[in-house]
């Protein structure tokens, strides 16, 4: 898999958004842009992490990780359309699939690893 880093830009989902998700608190949502055109999709990502994208063909990876609260999360899109995610929140499962520089890795790294669980 060939990764390359995208920009991306992160806002807070609109109070319409948040209405019909259900939820009592504003999610993140990423915006970004491929061969399909622009794209806004809500993400699982929380305030403070580190939010990074990067695009593979013609899926874009968006990597959620936050190394105080010892988490990462991969989603996985083609276009607007999810196609999988994964977390991973406990040092054990990190070290497992991650190994042992479990989150100390290169975010690139940290994709590639974690998209081999998704598919």
């Amino acid at each position: 898999m060939k990764l390359r880093r995208i920009p991306i830009k992160l806002e807070k989902e609109t109070w319409e958004e948040q209405q019909e998700a259900g939820r009592y608190n504003p999610g993140l949502v990423v915006l970004f842009r491929d061969r399909r055109g622009k794209h806004r999709v809500p993400i699982s990502a929380g305030y403070s992490d580190d939010v990074e994208g990067f695009r593979s063909g013609d899926e874009t990876y968006i990597l959620s990780m936050n190394q105080g609260l010892n988490y990462v999360g991969l989603e996985v899109f083609r276009g607007s359309e999810s196609m999988g995610d994964i977390f991973v929140d406990r040092d054990y499962d990190i070290d497992e699939i991650l190994g042992p520089r479990g989150l100390n890795l290169t975010d690139h790294t940290i994709v590639k690893r974690l998209a081999g669980y998704i598919y």
